[in-house]
């Protein structure tokens, strides 16, 4: 569930308790209100003094500072103060955000929204007449919204936890006898038994607060009932949100996610908020097993910036067991963020790729990295293995692009070579890295790696003499070959897999995959008996195709294909043709645990096929996403279907669950993309924004589906998923207010562009 807004707002969320949670998320106001910064950590709520090097900062200093100090405030988690008697009554914990601050009791908690700080001599409330005691920025409160829990208890019990390093100073100038030195600070309050088996827990960071409802087993969640003071109206519209009218804008909250933990997991129960007749909001739950707790759950469970000055973008993304998460891109900022004891923490120029693991919360980077030589390089897709070594794949155009001792190959070899790099689980050391190529442009598109730690690498070449291996599928170049893909130069290219040996010394085997026309691999995935899967598109009449393969014929100018290998990369088990009478190519691939191949992309053909019972069997208009489905012999299609809306749609990225789910991310243009009820945005925000669907195990139904985006634009471009279900999205924005959650590693947008990573919590469902 998330607030909007123009300016930093209130994040509400959950945490755990041995029943459920009532997981309530507060974002962005959608308002016009002004920011104030924050320019010192504690300054002006409660008196605290702002200095520059010892001494009282000016209000020009004080404006200056606030442009760099936010957004290292915005990331430290939130200082929750104790009462000394410089707060209001009734207030036993105070804090101050980016733009409000709020302070806190048992039955209650006091938002201040502030228009804007103070900047000049006028507006100082105190000065010493020594210039030693400090200057007080007064916050002009622009509103104050009071949010009472109706009925709680006013006796209940606030207990603190997370104890922070800094300590708070409340200095009242002259008189100092009312002056509190070195009061302690915490990350998180909690209020225990406002209601009869319900806790409410406070925590987050000055850009977002967050607070979230813990129910017991066997507790009705209707004796939670919430008041808010301070709103001109409270509504809830047509989509299940949760709009509060304030000043000059108004607060809007997204509709609940409600389930529950059963014996199978997660089990969805029919939820949504509720206005009485006296004004008041509840949760209206339909029917659960009280016997167990309830979660009402907004689905981000992180959601962070990841860029600096210039211009990236997060091209693939991978989960290891313990819920990291490895992104990695290309990147033009000097300043991109990298971590100590890092394979490589400086810009090398031009462009670099960069390889960045996430903690499990999206808190922090685990490392940071850049990777590249003197001249271009990207890097394009992560595969991670069980001992969390990364296996990345790019592309560089620069000779002393970084290589190791035996490594397969060392020498650049012309035009743009690929390149694949594993990187040892602290991001310290290269295991090994290789140049891939031949003189002319040949390019890397997809990465997996099996449980021997082999590493599986497709995409294009236009090099004759790529390295192939004696007895591979196709030792010999079909196209015609040259420096640059169409259309920047002359000649067809041919897709390739090649798979290298643990160490990276040597190719255990590799081909070319193609016809006469041009053929390019995006995509790479094996199944659990090392057999790998290749999809991409092609325009070769004469693509090589399998005997009883669903399609063996190429429909229009350009079709998607997906091939399947045996273990030796010597022949096709199955290739096949996918496509109508129009455009359409194979950008997600992935395999669940049967064999049965999964791939998604775009399509502007009407009749792509698709299946019965599926989703959506009607073509949109403009471009639409396909999901499609194999059976593991790839004769015929489990299910098909578009995704999409009146506009452009490209489906990306693909991933499947153990469960047979297929998750897909892309970019929409489109305002009528099909979302669910559940959905983070239901609307489609800016000129084009990121989505996530997630597929029923048959394709008949989405199981979620949201708009994934701010104001600018936004593109997911992939996806992966963990053992629980989470969807992990990394791709680009250019939205300065792209939803970021508290405590993420980055809640401002650097540049021109930036890296997006986003965890989304959703419940595996069994019998979907």
């Amino acid at each position: 569930m998330t607030w909007e807004s123009d300016r930093p707002g209130l994040l509400l969320k959950g945490s755990t308790a041995t029943g459920g949670v009532l997981h309530v998320f507060w974002g962005r106001l959608r308002t016009r209100l002004p920011l104030v910064c924050a320019v010192a950590i504690g300054a002006g709520l409660y008196g605290l003094p702002t200095t520059v090097s010892g001494r009282t900062a000016t209000p020009m200093e004080t404006g200056r500072s606030s442009m760099w100090a936010r957004d290292a405030y915005a990331k430290l988690p939130m200082s929750f103060v104790p009462n000394r008697g410089h707060m209001p009554e009734g207030t036993d914990y105070g804090a101050q955000g980016i733009g409000y601050s709020v302070g806190l009791g048992p039955t209650q908690a006091l938002f201040a929204l502030s228009r804007s700080a103070a900047t000049s001599a006028s507006d100082h409330v105190s000065r010493h007449p020594l210039g030693g005691g400090g200057s007080v920025q007064a916050a002009r409160a622009h509103a104050s919204v009071r949010m009472q829990l109706s009925g709680a208890d006013s006796a209940a019990r606030a207990n603190v936890a997370m104890p922070l390093p800094g300590k708070a100073n409340h200095l009242t100038g002259r008189d100092s006898s009312h002056s509190h030195r070195g009061i302690p600070t915490y990350g998180r309050v909690t209020y225990e038994a406002v209601y009869p088996g319900v806790d409410i827990s406070y925590h987050g960071n000055p850009g977002k607060l967050a607070y979230d409802f813990a129910v017991a087993p066997g507790t009705d969640p209707s004796v939670i009932k919430l008041g808010f003071e301070g709103v001109q109206g409270l509504r809830v519209d047509d989509h299940g949100d949760l709009v509060l009218t304030v000043a000059d804008g108004e607060l809007r909250q997204q509709a609940p996610v409600v389930y529950q933990e059963g014996a199978a997991g997660s089990v969805p129960v029919d939820g949504g908020f509720r206005v009485g007749d006296d004004g008041l909001l509840s949760f209206a739950i339909g029917a659960y097993d009280q016997a167990r707790g309830l979660r009402i759950d907004a689905t981000l469970a992180y959601s962070s910036f990841l860029g600096g000055a210039g211009a990236e973008l997060g091209s693939s993304i991978a989960v290891d067991r313990q819920g990291n998460a490895y992104v990695v891109g290309p990147t033009t900022s000097p300043d991109f963020p990298t971590t100590p004891a890092a394979y490589d923490t400086s810009y090398n120029g031009n462009s670099d790729g960069f390889v960045a693991k996430l903690n499990r919360n999206g808190s922090a980077l685990v490392y940071s990295t850049f990777l590249g030589g003197s001249d271009r390089d990207d890097a394009d897709s992560v595969a991670v293995d069980p001992r969390g070594n990364a296996y990345v794949r790019g592309i560089t155009q620069s000779p002393d692009f970084p290589t190791t001792p035996g490594a397969f190959d060392r020498t650049f070899n012309g035009g743009f070579d690929a390149y694949v790099a594993k990187l040892s689980p602290d991001g310290s050391t290269l295991g090994y890295s290789t140049f891939l190529g031949g003189a002319n442009f040949d390019s890397g598109s997809g990465i997996a790696v099996d449980r021997r730690g082999a590493a599986y690498v497709s995409g294009i070449t236009g090099s004759p003499e790529f390295p192939t291996t004696p007895g591979a599928y196709q030792t010999s170049f079909h196209g015609v070959g040259g420096p640059l893909p169409p259309p920047f130069g002359p000649g067809d290219f041919d897709a390739f897999l090649t798979k290298l040996d643990p160490s990276g010394s040597r190719l255990e085997y590799s081909t070319f995959l193609g016809g006469s026309g041009l053929d390019v691999g995006f995509e790479v995935a094996v199944n659990l008996r090392d057999e790998a899967y290749v999809s991409g598109l092609t325009m070769s009449p004469d693509f090589p195709t399998t005997a009883g393969a669903f399609d063996t014929t190429l429909t229009g100018p350009l079709d998607a294909f997906v091939t399947k290998f045996n273990r030796d990369g010597s022949a096709a088990e199955y290739s096949t043709f996918l496509g109508g009478s129009g455009v359409e190519g194979a950008l997600g691939l992935d395999v669940d645990p049967r064999g049965s191949a999964y791939v998604s992309g775009g399509t502007v053909s009407p009749d792509f096929p698709t299946t019965p019972e599926a989703f959506d069997r009607t073509f949109n208009g403009g471009t639409d996403v396909f999901v499609t489905k194999l059976t593991p012999d790839g004769s015929a299609l489990a299910y098909s279907t578009f995704v999409g809306g009146g506009g452009t749609d490209e489906g990306f990225g693909l991933a499947v669950s153990y469960l047979g789910e297929a998750y897909v991310t892309g970019g929409t243009a489109s305002a009528d993309f099909p979302t669910t009820s559940d959905a983070i945005a239901t609307t489609l925000t800016g000129d084009s924004d990121a989505f996530l669907t997630k597929l029923s195990r048959d394709g008949s139904r989405l199981a979620f589906s949201t708009y994934l985006g701010g104001s600018g634009f936004d593109t997911g471009h992939d996806v992966s998923v963990d053992v629980r279900g989470a969807a992990y999205v990394t791709g680009e924005t250019r939205s300065p207010d792209f939803p970021t959650t508290a405590g993420a590693f980055d809640s401002t947008l650097d540049g021109e562009s930036d890296a997006f990573v986003t965890k989304i919590s959703l419940p595996l469902r069994p019998g979907s």
